[in-house]
Parts: structure tokens; C-alpha cells; sequence
């Protein structure tokens, strides 16, 4: 099987670089064992040895002052110390296996520039404000993961949210990724706000075309948008043509004709950066079948790409061992690489609350990817498996 290309959410990954993976301080420490005896476990030698230091004790108190004077120089000297000194315990490297050279350790950053100009600063795990990019290509990051949508603006240019991720977001986090030494990853959603198995709208200005018009206008949009990343001397390592396209839906289209527009989305990708990988993104890995039918269908179809990748929100869509299985059945069967895109927490999702302050609260706190799609709003009491990423 190839190695798994294994793509983490920002909120995650900024908790494990940031705050080491705990937030126990690394200056906390268990006193010695040897320290805590008791005085009922006494021999009586012992016992001797404290009368003898009782009576030590006046002898002892003639030499105060110069132990006061030392502790003071030395609390002095403590004070000017201004080296780093971490404010979080460091990851146990040794829980996780070794990485091969070839896995890709990425996170999604396409939110970052919206977040700084709102007053986000980062810090790595000493509490020393940082570039955020610094600190992940510091941390193993190889990969920056940005989605791009069409025009997330309406009439009076107000944006519609969720870090308003156009071209112009994109190349600026491009640009930041490249200057540390890691690659781009180029989400194309092909619509103007989040695409997902649910909802997959074409953008305004291609609300009323056929197939044969969208096809023209993912390449030309691909193309341009590459080829403006190419002018920045932005490093793409992989370009993403659809997001979660469960049943081929993509761009208002359904079917096999969508394949036709990720055909475009391909030739686009091979021309301005042919050593790039291409890249398709599906979800519900759970379902019996449905990976392997997809990956079946795109080499009858053939589609050019080198990667196939799936969402993957354990508490939804099956074990590990399943995801194993799947993924490592397309590899060894079509030879492509294989990522798992937006993996969520494993945990069960919060008790459902009557009252607003809690339901705010759990989804202030959470970092899971499905709390950062528009379906925050939705009441914590109206499904006992609140939250819950979108599904066809």
C-alpha cells in the first residue's frame, strides 16, 4: 500500500503546534518518591538523627542571613534570564510511527489571513509570537492546504464568510507557505461558498450555463488562477479539482458528465504545473462500496489524476481499520495515492443542552472540521448525533 497522505484541519493542527499536544506544564513535576516518607516509618537511628538536628537547629540559624544573600543573587539572576523557556510539555514523538520521506503532513490554512485581520496572533510552544507558517514548517508541515472559491462576495462586496477565500487569499497564503519551504495545495471548489455532497452550486456568473459553457469556464479559471500563483513563484504540490463530490456532483452538474468537467480542471493543472499532483475528494468511506465505485468509474471514464482522498469523521464513517481496507484497495488496484482530507476529532459529539449558553459554549470549544461548515447554527437538540458533517 502506499503511504497514507495525511492532511490535518488548522484548528487541530494549531493545538498540537501551539500548545504541544497538552496543556500540562512542562515545569510541572511529581516530587521524588524517595522524599516522602513518613514519620511512623521512623527506624530509630532516624529518629536520632532529628533530635541531633533539633538541637542543630540554633547553630544553623547563625548562617541565615548568608543563605538569604545567595537565594537573593540567585533570584536575581533568575529574573534576568531571558531565554525561552516552554510554557507547554512537548509531544511524546515516540506515541506516533516513523513518518516515510514521501507523506505529506499538511494543514488548511485558508482561514489565517482572515483571523490576523481580525487580531489572531500565534505563538509557538515557548509563548514566542511567530509567523503561523514558521512555526508549522518548524513543526514536520510539508503542505498548506487553500480552498478557492469563485467570487464568495455578494453585489456590495460584502463576503460571505468563512475567511472569504478567493484567488487574492489564496496567493497570499501561497506566498507564506512557499518563503518556509512548503508546497501549496489548491482546493478548486468551483462555486462561490462551501461545496459538499449536499450542495454543490456553480458561482453567480455561471448560474445559467450548460455543461459544455461550465467545462470552458473550469479550465479558463483553473488555468488563469494557476497561472497567477505561477507569477507569485508559489510552490503547488497538489490542486484539488472538486470538493467532497460524492455521486460525481460538482458545479451544479450530476453524473458522469461531471467527470468531463474534472477532465478540464486536469489538463488545466497539467499545463501550468505538470509536476503537480491532481487530486479528487470524496467522503463517506463507510459505505459499503461507494470509494471503490468511485475510483472504478473514474479509470473507466479516464480521468487523469494521481490522487483520490476522502473526508474522514470517525465518528460517522467507520474504524480505522475500515478506512485501511478502502483506501488501500484503490491503491493497490488503480495504482494512485490515497489521502485522508479533514479528519475530525474521534470523540462522541456533546449531550444535547435545552438551554443556548452550553450549546454556544460546545461550539465555541470544539475544534472539529464539521463545526467549521455553515452548519454551526443548527440547534444542538434537534439530532441526538449533533454535530455532524454533510452527507448525501
Amino acid at each position: 500500500m502506499k503511504p497514507f497522505i495525511h492532511l490535518l484541519p488548522a484548528a487541530v493542527l494549531l493545538a498540537l503546534t501551539s500548545c504541544g499536544g497538552t496543556n500540562v506544564p512542562a515545569s510541572s513535576s511529581v516530587p521524588s518518591t524517595d522524599t516522602q516518607q513518613t514519620t511512623s516509618e521512623k527506624t530509630p537511628d532516624e529518629s536520632s538523627s532529628v533530635s541531633e538536628s533539633a538541637s542543630s537547629s540554633a547553630s544553623e540559624k547563625t548562617s541565615s542571613s548568608e543563605v538569604t544573600s545567595d537565594s537573593s543573587e540567585e533570584s536575581s539572576s533568575e529574573a534576568t534570564d531571558t531565554s525561552p523557556k516552554r510554557i507547554y510539555a512537548p509531544l511524546n514523538e515516540s506515541a506516533f510511527p516513523e513518518v516515510p520521506e514521501n507523506f505529506i503532513l499538511g494543514m488548511d490554512a485558508s482561514a489565517v489571513p482572515s483571523l490576523e485581520n481580525a487580531g489572531v496572533k500565534y505563538r509557538d510552544e515557548y509563548g514566542v509570537e511567530q509567523d503561523v507558517f514558521s512555526i508549522l514548517a518548524e513543526h514536520g508541515i510539508n503542505h498548506i492546504r487553500v480552498r478557492i472559491w469563485n467570487d464568495p462576495f455578494d453585489a456590495e462586496g460584502h463576503g460571505y464568510g468563512g475567511g472569504n477565500c478567493d484567488l487574492n487569499n489564496a496567493i497570499i497564503i501561497g506566498k507564506r507557505a512557499t518563503q518556509y519551504g512548503m508546497k501549496l495545495h489548491v482546493d478548486f471548489h468551483y462555486s462561490d461558498f462551501w461545496a459538499d455532497p449536499l450542495k454543490q452550486k456553480a458561482p453567480k456568473a455561471w448560474a445559467d450555463y450548460n455543461l459544455e459553457q461550465k467545462k470552458t469556464a473550469i479550465y479558463d479559471f483553473t488555468k488563469a488562477s494557476l497561472n497567477a500563483m505561477k507569477k507569485e513563484n508559489i510552490d503547488v504540490g497538489m490542486v484539488q479539482v472538486g470538493n467532497e463530490t460524492n455521486n460525481f456532483f460538482m458545479c451544479g452538474i450530476k453524473g458522469n458528465d461531471t467527470i468531463s468537467l474534472m477532465k478540464e480542471g486536469s489538463k488545466a493543472v497539467r499545463e501550468v504545473y505538470p509536476s503537480a499532483l491532481v487530486a479528487v475528494h470524496f467522503t463517506n468511506p463507510e459505505k459499503n462500496g461507494r470509494i471503490a465505485g468511485y475510483a472504478s468509474t473514474l479509470n473507466q471514464q479516464g480521468l487523469d489524476y494521481d490522487v483520490l482522498g476522502t473526508s474522514y469523521y470517525p465518528y460517522w464513517h467507520g474504524t480505522l481499520d475500515n478506512l485501511k481496507s478502502v483506501l488501500s484497495g484503490v491503491a493497490s488496484t488503480y495504482n494512485k495515492k490515497v489521502m485522508v482530507w479533514r479528519p475530525a476529532t474521534p470523540t462522541p459529539p456533546p449531550t444535547p443542552t435545552a438551554t443556548a449558553i452550553p450549546r454556544l459554549k460546545v461550539a465555541t470549544s470544539s475544534l472539529t472540521p464539521s463545526l467549521c461548515k455553515d452548519n454551526t447554527t443548527k440547534s444542538a437538540t434537534s439530532s441526538p448525533r449533533w454535530p455532524r458533517p454533510l452527507e448525501d
